[in-house]
């Protein structure tokens, strides 16, 4: 088969995580598999099933991994919401696992439906996490049906804090993909792809900083200087409050 969409986490120490899509692994389409690794490369441990789901396709993972080398997974999972009329739109899930690399409780939806008393028809999909040094973490992903990117924050027992409905300003726009990353001071950045030619020329790099209590430091911004072409694929880091966002540049030079 074919292993494809890898994602890696890093800790402190150097080990780190790798999870990726396996077209024929579980026997039913698509599936999310990881695997551990030390510091100089070896593995530590046996691959694992991330996904306890099998049914349809699972794919799109993100992983984050904290100084400790606790982590979380999340994925698009096509086949596993409940049914609106005769079908299961595309839903987040996500699997916490400690720093042995054991599984904490089950896979869980991002956000439980029936908790937050959300619509989970439309699609959810493109999903990135970010997990700080005491295992809060936070989880983005692009809703389709309202045109939204919406943002759930979670504690570190896995707890359902709150959410940012929406974290983009702008509405009708496409959204194509997202990414977070804590700020370290319980805050967290949020940078993404928008084709509303808010630069002028196409698509744009955006992004919005959140504070833990989930108010915005203040509207989202166009991060890209050039604007000529598409500016896709944002990818996101902070440390000491520095923010680095990296993307590709379709016409930029």
């Amino acid at each position: 088969g074919n292993q494809t969409a890898p994602d890696v986490g890093i800790d402190a120490a150097g080990n780190f995580v790798v999870v990726w899509v396996d077209d024929t692994a579980d026997g039913n389409d698509d599936g999310i598999y990881g695997q551990r690794f030390l510091a100089d490369g070896s593995a530590a441990g046996s691959q694992f099933h991330v996904a306890g789901t099998t049914a349809d396709k699972q794919h799109q993972p993100a992983v984050a991994m904290n100084a400790s080398g606790a982590f979380i997974v999340v994925w698009t999972s096509d086949d596993q919401d409940p049914l609106i009329g005769l079908f299961r739109s595309p839903g987040v899930y996500a699997q916490r696992y400690d720093t042995a690399g054991s599984a904490m409780g089950t896979e869980f939806r991002v956000p439980d439906a029936a908790l937050l008393g959300v619509n989970v028809g439309g699609i959810q999909h493109a999903a990135d996490v970010t997990i700080d040094a005491t295992g809060n973490f936070v989880v983005v992903q692009v809703d389709k049906q309202d045109g939204t990117i919406k943002a759930d924050y979670y504690n570190h027992a896995g707890s359902h804090i709150g959410r940012v409905d929406r974290v983009n300003a702008t509405t009708g726009a496409s959204l194509l993909d997202a990414t977070v990353a804590f700020d370290g001071n319980g805050g967290f950045v949020v940078a993404w792809t928008e084709d509303n030619d808010d630069d002028g020329s196409g698509d744009a790099i955006m992004a919005r900083h959140f504070r833990s209590d989930l108010t915005a430091y203040a509207g989202a911004q166009v991060i890209n200087s050039v604007t000529a072409g598409n500016q896709t694929g944002a990818s996101l880091a902070v440390q000491n409050g520095r923010v680095l966002v990296v993307w590709s540049g379709h016409g930029a030079s």
